[in-house]
């Protein structure tokens, strides 16, 4: 498992480690109750950094509009699509041009769609992993997420919880 030791959680793990019951958001003291012969590696930002550039670079001849994200332990790029339709002759052979790349890449990765990088990052770490370019879609996927995925304080999202309000939905049905 990766750990990081700012936010005293696991960040990434293999297989293995889920077979174990081993989740992303475990602290690691409930890593180490789970598996006690886990193997922990500690969360590097400058590697992250360093690996995201690496990919950056490589899908750059696909889609040259990409901007690294890079937030604690949630980094990840964010690329703009819209404009290259036209070039790939649709949104299809776009993002199979792209998947391609990523597979090549031999990354693991979640992703997202929507009208920006924010609520993209949203969508990516609900693990929406669907391509969708309709708006409407890209709505409802949006309100089935809960707040404490998206950057609002955790002081504001606490507050909003004891009014009941839980998901995006919720929000933005608010006056």
């Amino acid at each position: 498992v990766v750990y990081c030791s700012k936010m005293n959680k696991i960040v990434q793990c293999n297989d293995i480690a889920k077979k174990e019951g081993i989740e992303i958001g475990h602290g690691l003291a409930q890593a180490a109750a789970l598996c006690p012969y886990v193997h922990v590696l500690p969360f590097n930002e400058e590697n992250e950094r360093h690996m995201l550039t690496q990919l950056a670079h490589r899908l750059y001849p696909q889609a040259s509009h990409i901007v690294l994200c890079s937030h604690a332990y949630s980094g990840g790029l964010a690329i703009r699509l819209d404009n290259l339709t036209h070039y790939y002759g649709g949104h299809e052979p776009l993002w199979k041009t792209l998947t391609q790349a990523l597979s090549e890449s031999d990354v693991r990765y979640h992703f997202g769609c929507a009208w920006t990088i924010e609520a993209a990052k949203v969508l990516a770490l609900q693990k929406h992993d669907t391509y969708v370019c309709a708006l409407d879609d890209i709505k409802k996927a949006l309100n089935a997420c809960p707040l404490s995925i998206t950057a609002l304080a955790p002081k504001v999202i606490e507050s909003l919880a004891r009014v009941g309000i839980t998901r995006v939905q919720q929000l933005l049905a608010m006056p």
